[in-house]
Formats: C-alpha cells, structure tokens, sequence
C-alpha cells in the first residue's frame, strides 16, 4: 500500500487525502446495490401501475352508481306510465329531478331522450306501446346506455 492508504475495517484501502476518506466496497457489494435499486424500482413502478388500475376501477363503479340513479329515475317514471296510463306532474318532475346529473354522465342522444320522455308519453299513441314487452326494450335500451 502507498503513503496514504491503509486497510480500513474490510474494506479496499481507504485513501486519504484531499477532501476526506474514500471507501471503496468490494465488488459483489456494489453489485448487490444495483441489483437491489433495479429491483426496488421495478416494485415501485409495478405498485404504481396497480393503483393506477384500482383507480380505474373505482372511476367506473362510481360513473356506474350515477350512472345507475339516473336509470332508475327513467325506470320509474316509465312504470308509473304503465301503471296509470297517463303522466303526471309528479312523475315529471320525479325525472327532471333524477336525471339532472344526466348532462354530465351521458352523451346528447340520452340527455335529449330523457328530455324528450315527459313529450312523448303525453301523446295517445304512446298507450298502445305501454306494454311489457315494450317496457323491457326500452329498459334494456337504457341500460345498454349505462356502459
């Protein structure tokens, strides 16, 4: 060993000098860091990717219950028709109210279909559509909607 080095606890030579000590550790130890950082990365990015999802997810349940609130309002307000024959103010506002949120959760086609529900069920044709075979079609047409 030169002037300024000595053998420091298990470690390479330690120099001296300068600024301060060197350590220098062997090699198998410095490779065990990188392999250690790489490794610790990857689990950070992989945990980032699964949150990611688990947010994913918990945007769509939550879309879904909005989305599923304002079924229900059109859902009613159809089975009120079938149940009377007739629309009244009440069923009226019970969807305004329901579908409020509908602007923000749907596309144009389904805010101007529940718009336009209140028109249509004030004509006479309507009554001899209010059937149950009816009633599941258009059930089913808004809940393929929902997705």
């Amino acid at each position: 060993m030169g002037e300024g080095a000595r053998f420091y606890g298990g470690l390479e030579p330690v120099v001296e000098g300068g600024r301060g000590r060197m350590y220098y550790l062997p090699w198998w130890m410095q490779w065990a860091q990188a392999t250690a950082l790489i490794i610790i990365s990857c689990l950070g990015s992989w945990i980032a990717f699964k949150q990611a999802r688990i947010a994913a997810a918990k945007l769509n349940l939550d879309l879904y219950d909005k989305r599923f609130k304002v079924f229900e309002a059109g859902r009613h307000f159809l089975g009120q028709f079938l149940v009377h024959g007739t629309i009244r103010l009440q069923e009226i506002t019970e969807l305004s109210v329901g579908s409020a949120d509908a602007v923000f959760l749907f596309g144009d086609e389904v805010v101007e279909y529940l718009d336009g529900l209140p028109q249509n069920g004030r004509r006479p044709e309507w009554e001899k559509y209010a059937t149950k075979k009816w009633m599941n079609t258009i059930l089913t047409g808004m809940l393929l909607l929902i997705r």
